[in-house]
């Protein structure tokens, strides 16, 4: 793929940043037709490199992954930039850009490479949380601080961290992908790839995690303490009351001999069973 990339570019004089991310994108995008993979977005072969490369869809951690480091074998320098609920890229500098080349913009690999402004991502962003509010009247106000945008450190494992985090999600949350054990593993490695941090974020949000698990698994006792722990680290959590229901439920399944594997159980929906009529 490098070589054929390099015979895409111009000549090295001429190899400016949006220049350069024009070749890659069309190379990336159009030649090797890699796409986001938006039928079957938590599809676990998303998460995984192998899978991208022989299926070319993927989400936007892992299309990032691919594009940051094609884009490195060619002299052009990219960084991976963590949003609220999605992943881009954007450049530190190419090979031969002039100071006046390096404006300030981020490229949506899942828009296949579309080139975004600060302005524009401000925008959006403004756009999307008006909706999760339900009413797109008195949309609110998002500002990027610019210096988020000049951070130059890789950050290799928060986009590590990051891609475990879409798989576990993916094992946890969606009924057809369900598998309690590879969770607890996900949640392992996580704990152990964190950045320093956000790891004693990471590993608290991970006790919720291995709780709700461990639930699915039958192993309440295992269950109770990790939910408990959460809760003294976390007691004001946004989902603390339904994980308070949840140790309730687990206490009278303790007391009444319950074990053995638990219903499918999603992020959310704990809580005391319904009565069935």
């Amino acid at each position: 793929m490098e070589r054929q990339l390099l015979e895409t570019l111009p000549p090295p004089r001429d190899r400016y940043t949006l220049r350069m991310v024009r070749c890659l994108n069309e190379f990336f995008f159009g030649i090797w037709r890699f796409d986001g993979d938006r039928e079957d977005y938590y599809n676990p072969a998303n998460s995984c490199i192998d899978r991208i490369l022989e299926r070319r869809l993927g989400i936007p951690v892992t299309l990032g992954i691919l594009y940051i480091e094609l884009a490195r074998r060619v002299g052009l320098r990219l960084v991976g930039v963590s949003f609220p609920s999605h992943f881009m890229v954007r450049p530190i500098a190419a090979v031969h850009a002039e100071p006046a080349d390096e404006v300030e913009f981020v490229i949506d690999v899942f828009g296949r490479g579309e080139v975004l402004f600060v302005e524009d991502v401000e925008e959006r962003f403004g756009r999307l949380m008006a909706q999760n509010k339900g009413g797109g009247e008195g949309r609110p106000k998002v500002q990027i601080d610019r210096s988020f945008l000049q951070d130059t450190s890789p950050h290799s494992r928060a986009v590590v961290t990051r891609v475990l985090q879409n798989l576990k999600a993916t094992h946890m949350a969606h009924q057809a992908h369900h598998d309690a054990e590879l969770a607890l593993l996900l949640c392992r490695m996580q704990d152990v790839a964190a950045p320093p941090g956000a790891r004693e974020r990471i590993n608290t949000l991970n006790l919720r995690d291995r709780g709700l698990a461990l639930h699915s698994l039958g192993r309440l006792a295992e269950s109770r303490d990790c939910l408990s722990m959460y809760l003294q680290v976390l007691p004001d959590a946004q989902d603390a009351p339904k994980i308070q229901n949840l140790l309730e439920v687990l206490a009278k399944q303790i007391e009444g001999g319950g074990g053995g594997p638990r219903p499918y159980l999603r992020p959310g929906t704990y809580g005391p069973p319904k009565s069935s009529s």
